[in-house]
């Protein structure tokens, strides 16, 4: 049996055949990637149902989480995580039969020093902490730092309490801690009365503790796996003042709050009849990225955000009075000290966007001091969502921004990392991305996003299917032709709406819809060294009739050839067999009335 605690989980460095009790605690070395939200979630309920120390009282020393692993399931798991090596999942394992091999309980023994957030409840009383109270306080803590994967939450609410700012409304927190907004309200609760001078009674915390156990679904896992760990799916409203999240893994196993799943459903009365996406195929070339670090020359940067500039605020070239409702910009597009003037552009025009970042350092848990030698580097690959929320109305224009990580290196990327090994005297690994996103918006529909190579794997995308009307692209890929055969095919199999954006040095930028003949083509930008604009019309409405009554219809057209009668010309091609439209409220989208289909 081995025994560790959250901190050497999370910030521990060594390989899934050890037990994480044997690891290296590098959190200058491990870059802050929180672990799963089913994983942690599991972690909060278990703890909250263990025991107190013995004779243990506040004054003394915070708690933490300690774990009694006898398979390894968090070893095997978080190496899996972090794309240290790939493990093994039986289908026993992938069920969650290993999680009863896991027990959690608190300790005083701690492996690092407690962040000072954990002392605030002692600044400002005169009396002294109550014991459950101060056990709540820390499991809340706990719960962000494992979710987090660092301790930035904690440097928060460390520096200026718990503030006048409503937690469900700091989508700093939100945008990578994805958790329901009452949950956020029920763990803002814990952390007021934590911090309140008066005294607390013992019959609130017992109310509060299994309030925040039932606001983040706690009662839906009785166990983990290490498949918990390797791919996990959020889905998020996005559009409106305040969001609805859910985190589920991709597998046999279902959300953690299913009450939550009706509202993350699509309403086709709300749907608009189609959505504008302007395709900014701008140009640029990520030369001698080992030579500069990681980092985009200023020259080169400004000339992209001219491009930038452009793509946003050229007059709407669409045949229609709308403006874009989304602008994407192509992989690796956006150099990272220009992501706040991205967001600007956003603010300002009322325009989404999907942009590629160019690559970055990974930001490790904890900086190193100047005394320390850092062995192990990551960078990442990601692209950033960034919606307007109130653009138009009153007052300023709020912005939700999520960053989505490339889960499929390629071949290109796994040559940086060896690269930038031979070539700076510091081991460098490219980050793998684990989590995959459906976004809802009110009036285009659900869609989801996807970074080039991210279109091979298709455990994803059958998760995803008859869950999403549109799928964007970026892209930085030299074989046009090979890659605009895969995009049609994931189109097709996927039956929704996509939109590619490619690097315009290579250009094939391609839109696509599941129509017949030449009228699925949309838009296609053929030719080399093309800085392109173009605004496509979307299908979404009519879409998601097909979707819904698509099968159906071409069930009865094969009908009515076999009984020898004329087959009816058709806008669209039939979905694939064994599609099913699912995630979506009662109603269709002309009007009419259909069965509730909440997948």
């Amino acid at each position: 049996m081995s025994t560790s605690t959250l901190h050497r989980v999370l910030w521990g460095l060594g390989t899934a055949g050890e037990p994480v009790e044997s690891w290296r605690l590098r959190p200058w070395e491990i870059p802050a990637v929180g672990l799963p939200t089913r994983v942690a979630i599991y972690l909060l309920g278990k703890a909250r149902a263990a025991p107190l120390p013995e004779n243990w009282r506040p004054e003394g020393y915070p708690l933490t989480w300690s774990i009694e692993d006898t398979k390894n399931v968090f070893a095997r798991g978080r190496v899996g995580q972090l794309g240290l090596a790939e493990p093994e999942v039986t289908a026993m394992e992938a069920s969650g039969v290993e999680g009863d091999a896991v027990a959690i309980g608190h300790s005083t023994h701690w492996e690092v020093v407690p962040h000072p957030a954990f002392f605030l409840p002692f600044a400002n009383r005169a009396t002294s902490v109550s014991r459950g109270m101060y056990a709540l306080f820390c499991d809340v803590l706990l719960l962000l730092t494992a979710l987090d994967g660092g301790e930035r939450v904690l440097d928060s609410v460390a520096e200026s309490g718990e503030g006048s700012w409503p937690f469900s409304d700091r989508w700093d927190w939100r945008s990578r801690i994805h958790l329901p907004e009452r949950a956020w309200e029920e763990i803002e609760q814990v952390v007021r009365w934590s911090l309140a001078t008066k005294a607390v009674r013992e019959e609130w915390i017992e109310e509060c503790g299994e309030a925040l156990l039932e606001s983040v679904g706690t009662k839906s896992i009785e166990k983990i796996s290490v498949g918990d760990f390797l791919v996990e799916r959020v889905d998020l409203e996005v559009g409106s003042g305040s969001g609805v999240e859910l985190a589920r893994t991709v597998g046999n196993r279902g959300p953690l709050a299913p009450e939550l799943l009706a509202s993350l459903s699509l309403d086709p009365a709300k749907l608009c009849g189609r959505m504008n996406v302007r395709m900014g195929q701008i140009t640029f070339e990520s030369k001698e990225p080992v030579k500069n670090g990681l980092v985009v020359p200023r020259k080169e940067a400004d000339r992209i955000m001219k491009q930038v500039v452009n793509a946003f605020q050229s007059p709407n070239y669409a045949d229609t009075e709308r403006v874009p409702d989304l602008v994407v910009l192509p992989e690796l597009s956006i150099p990272v000290e220009e992501v706040t003037t991205l967001r600007n552009h956003v603010r300002a025009t009322g325009r989404a966007s999907l942009a590629g970042l160019y690559w970055q350092v990974a930001v490790p848990a904890y900086p190193a001091s100047d005394s320390v030698r850092v062995r192990n580097r990551w960078f990442v690959n990601e692209a950033e969502v960034t919606i307007p929320v109130g653009y138009g109305r009153r007052g300023p224009t709020g912005l939700r921004h999520y960053r989505v990580r490339k889960p499929i290196p390629s071949h290109l990327e796994q040559g940086l990392a060896r690269a930038l090994t031979a070539t700076r005297g510091e081991e460098w690994r490219i980050l793998d991305g684990r989590r995959w996103y459906r976004f809802l918006h009110g009036e285009w529909g659900d869609f989801t996003v996807a970074i080039c190579s991210d279109l091979i794997g298709a455990a994803p995308w059958n998760a995803l299917r008859g869950e999403m009307l549109h799928l964007f692209v970026v892209a930085y890929n030299k074989d046009v032709e090979l890659y605009e055969s895969l995009t049609w095919s994931r189109a097709y199999e996927n039956y929704v709406n996509l939109v590619v954006v490619n690097n315009g040095h290579y250009g094939g930028s391609v839109a696509w819809t599941p129509k017949r003949k030449y009228a699925r083509e949309i838009a296609q930008l053929r030719g080399k060294h093309l800085m392109v604009v173009a605004d496509v019309e979307i299908p979404v409405r009519e879409l998601l009739a097909q979707q819904m009554r698509g099968v159906g219809e071409a069930v009865e057209q094969a009908k009515r050839v076999w009984c020898g009668r004329t087959k009816r010309a058709e806008e669209f091609k039939a979905p694939p067999p064994g599609y099913r439209r699912s995630a979506t409220k009662s109603g269709t989208p002309d009007g009419g009335e259909d069965e509730e289909n909440e997948g």
